[in-house]
Order: C-alpha cells, then structure tokens, then sequence
C-alpha cells in the first residue's frame, strides 16, 4: 500500500463527488413529491406548536392575572386585619384631619397639602374615607418649590376636584407664585388658569394669602369669566387678606372691590405704599381684630398732620411699624387691644413715638396684656431710649408679657437699665403685672465689631426682685404687695456678648420660675 492511498484528500474528495452527484435530477420524481409533502406535514405541526404556545401564553397571562388577584385579596383581607382597620371611620376620620392640620410654619403648611394628597393613594378605605372628610381638602397650600408641576403644568381641574371635596365648609388659601427664576409665558398662563379656578369658591373663600409678582397676578384682570377687581365682592366667608412682598400694592387694592367692612384680619408687608388707600382702607374695617402693617417706607405725615383719627373698636392685636417722627398709631383708637407690637425702623427718637403711644392709651383705655418692642434704635443715645422705655412701660400697668427684640447695648452707655423694673418694697415699678419677659440680644448695627455689654447684674437683680414670697402665690408678696405679680418665665435668648451660663445660675433655682436660655 502506498503512501497516496492513505490520503485522506483524495478519499474526501471521491466522497463529495458521489454525493454530489446524486442531484435532483437523478431522484425519481415522486421521491421528491414525497420529500416536500413530508416538509408541509412538519410545517403544518410547527405551526399547531406556535398556535398552541400562543394558547398557553394565554392562558399564562390569565392565570398570572388571577394570582395577582388573589394577591390582592391577600393583601386586602391581610390589610383587613391591621389594628387601624378595627377603627371606626370616625376615628380615622379625625387622625387623617389631625395629620393634615398645618402649625403656623410654611414648611408645616406645605407638608399639610402634601399629606392629604398622599392619604387616598394608600387604599381604597382610606381614599373613602378622606374624600368623605371636608376639613382635609378646605385648605390647599401651594409653593413653587414643592408643588412647580402642580402650579405651571397640570390641569387646574385638580384644585376643582380638591376643593369640592370640601362640602360647604370656609376655605383658606395660600397660594405663593413667587418663583425664584421666574415663570416662562406658557407657565404664567397656567397659574392664572389655576387662579380662576379658585375664583369658582370665592363665596367660601375665608383667608386667601397670595405671594406672586404683579405681572403674573395683573392678568388675572382681564380674565374671562370672571373681572378680578370684583372677584372677592360677594365672598360672605372673606375674613382675612395678606398682601406680602408685592411692589405697588396700593395700585392693586386701589382696582380690587374687597368687602373691606367684614374682614377681620388685615396683614400688609410691603416695601413701599402710598398712605392714603391704605388709610381708606382702614376707616372702614370696623371688625377688624388683627391688623399687622409692616412697610419698609410710609409716611403718614400728610393725614396725620389734620387730626384725623380711625376707630377700630373690635381690634384686639395691633402690629406696626414706625418711621422717623411718623407712626399710625398717633391716629387710631382701639378699646380692644391686648396685644400691641411696635416695630422700629431706622435712627429714630423714640421719645416721640412714646408719647403717641401715651396718647393712643389716653384714647383707647386698652388693658394691654402683651407687649413687644422690636428693632429698638439702641444706637441712639442711651438717655433718650431710657427716658422713651419708661413713657411706654409707664403707660400699660396692665402688661403681662413683656418682649423686646434685638437689642444691644454699648459698653459706654448701657442704654437700658432695668432699676425702674426691679421691685423694692414701698416703690413704684414699671409693668408692676409683668410675670413672662423675653429679651433677644442681637447687634444690629456692627455686627462682629463691637461687643455689646448687657447689665448683667442689673437684670439678675430685677429678676430675683420679682421672684421674691411662696412661688405657689400669684404675688410677689401674698398679703402686703398683691399688686406686684410674681415673675414666672423669663426668656433670654440671641446673640448675648458678656452673659455666661454661670451668670443666670442665681435664677436658675428659684422655685416656680421657668428660665429658657439660648445663647
């Protein structure tokens, strides 16, 4: 044998040859017939498969339905068994209203709004049931921070639905469009679509606070259906308005018929303002019981100067700002007051402001129980805020909480002194039913530079002065001086330069007295 016939080439090749060679031509034609009948056969059968795997992919997709179903059934019945299922709906009527009732912080609003959104999504019970509680959806907090989507894209219908759900109960609104980058066209149009929505409720409206540029507001004055200026005119429930950080607010009140004579609140915060709407407004807001104007720039010299008085006999807190040598309190009169904040602003004479104040109590007769002066001139000289504090105090004997805020005191001056509250017995004291004072030490005006000094021993000594008798007595002295009132908390709170923990450790164990100090 040689070495040729043990390739395996040319045996390959032989072998390819005489398959090849066996080409349809050489099969016999009903071989063939048979060979393609045999393939539509199979095809047929892999087309039965598919048709069935269709079925059972089916069948598949129902059978995974109905398991999640039962699932759901699980869940539901499981969800049945939770201990606040075994509640009545009363009850969890009044948590889901206590979870949704806002305190007084923004933050604490938006999350109120936040919180009734998210409660229906829970399940189907608790959807129930806080669609069926009113005072959930009576009040709706928008922020553009939180609720952007909300305010300048979706559908206002949302605030529609919201806000029926809220039977025929009052409505309190806080609407802040005040968007830091400001809003496109499109998006402005959408918040004043969202403001004509909440026009539909204006007959409930019962506070209604909106923060927002005018240009976004303005349009709301041309506005079909409604013509804004008229839009609150038949709103019975309208009680409370807040203007807050609005350019030329005057302008938009001037054009708003409001039912000035019902509310009973009035907040104004602005940084410009032409006096004379504002005092129209107030001539006529006789139930007025809280008034709150805080302007950066007024003068009310024009109205002041003829004499002109405005009487707010329902007026229970009163908060103002004063200017130089002008002050709206020289021209109102109020009965009712109990609380009474003056805000100072600028270098100013306080004396002048004092004696307002004495003549404001010589009209109004008030039995003041709060009082709180903030942003005191204390760069002035010292004698003359000494000699304006003891006009005020001097003028409200009633007073039981005292507050003063940021105050400082220059170590060359010390422009408070406490002497003229500190008790000694067979003496006059200032605010002799004083029993809650709060101090918050700032600096104002050189912040970081000057180390204010305050009269540590002189306050230390009043304090201990009017804790003196049984802490159980209301008196400092139950049978001799019942009308000297016992201090019970004292407040002091800031940034206090010179006042230690060690030197409020003489007051820090007096019996029945409460001492919250943050330095």
């Amino acid at each position: 044998m040689s070495l040729a016939q043990l390739d395996p080439l040319p045996l390959l090749s032989t072998g390819e040859s005489d398959r090849s060679g066996l080409s349809d031509q050489s099969r016999p034609s009903k071989q063939i017939s048979d060979i393609k009948r045999e393939v539509l056969v199979i095809e047929g059968q892999i087309s039965d498969i598919e048709h069935k795997v269709l079925l059972l992919q089916g069948q598949i997709r129902e059978l995974a339905r109905l398991k999640d179903a039962k699932n759901a059934e699980i869940a539901a019945l499981r969800n049945e068994l939770l201990p606040i299922h075994r509640l009545p709906s009363e009850i969890i009527s009044l948590i889901f209203e206590e979870a949704c009732r806002p305190s007084s912080s923004d933050s604490s609003q938006e999350n109120s709004t936040l919180t009734a959104a998210f409660i229906p999504r829970v399940c189907v019970a608790w959807m129930k049931i806080s669609y069926a509680t009113p005072s959930i959806w009576s009040q709706l907090h928008l922020n553009p921070e939180q609720h952007y989507k909300a305010i300048t894209s979706c559908d206002p219908s949302w605030i529609r639905s919201w806000l029926s759900r809220s039977g025929s109960l009052p409505i309190d609104l806080d609407l802040n469009f005040a968007s830091r980058d400001g809003f496109s066209l499109r998006r402005r149009r959408k918040a004043c679509q969202s403001m004509t929505v909440f026009l539909e409720f204006r007959e409930r409206i019962r506070s209604l606070v909106v923060r927002a540029e005018l240009r976004i507001i303005l349009p709301l004055f041309r506005l079909p259906p409604f013509s804004f200026p008229r839009a609150f005119a038949g709103a019975p429930n309208l009680k409370e308005i807040r203007l807050r950080e609005m350019e030329n607010s005057h302008i938009l009140l001037g054009r708003m018929d409001l039912p000035i004579e019902q509310l009973t609140a009035l907040q104004i915060d602005v940084s410009s303002a032409q006096e004379v709407q504002y005092f129209d407004i107030l001539s006529r807001c006789a139930k007025l019981t809280s008034l709150d104007m805080c302007m950066s720039c007024i003068y009310w010299d024009a109205i002041i100067s003829d004499g002109t008085q405005i009487a707010l006999p329902s007026l229970q807190s009163l908060s103002l700002s004063c200017h130089p040598n002008s002050s709206l309190v020289r021209c109102i009169t109020a009965p009712l007051v109990t609380d009474l904040r003056m805000t100072f602003r600028g270098n100013q004479d306080i004396r002048i402001h004092a004696r307002d104040l004495v003549q404001f109590q010589h009209r109004s007769s008030t039995t003041l129980t709060s009082l709180t002066l903030t942003d005191l001139p204390f760069a002035s000289e010292g004698n003359r805020i000494s000699d304006g504090l003891t006009t005020i105090l001097s003028a409200f004997p009633s007073v039981s909480i005292f507050q003063m805020d940021t105050v400082g005191y220059y170590p060359a001056t010390n422009p408070l002194s406490f002497q003229g509250l500190t008790y000694t017995e067979g003496s006059p004291v200032l605010l002799p039913k004083m029993s809650c004072l709060k101090l918050i030490w700032t600096n104002p005006y050189e912040w970081g530079r000057t180390a204010f000094q305050p009269p540590v021993s002189g306050l230390m000594d009043m304090i201990l002065s009017r804790t003196r008798g049984s802490y159980t007595g209301t008196s400092i002295d139950d049978d001799e001086n019942k009308h000297v009132v016992r201090l019970r908390k004292v407040t002091l709170c800031g940034i206090v330069n010179g006042i230690e923990e060690q030197d409020i450790a003489p007051i820090r164990d007096i019996p029945g007295l409460d001492v919250i100090f943050s330095p």
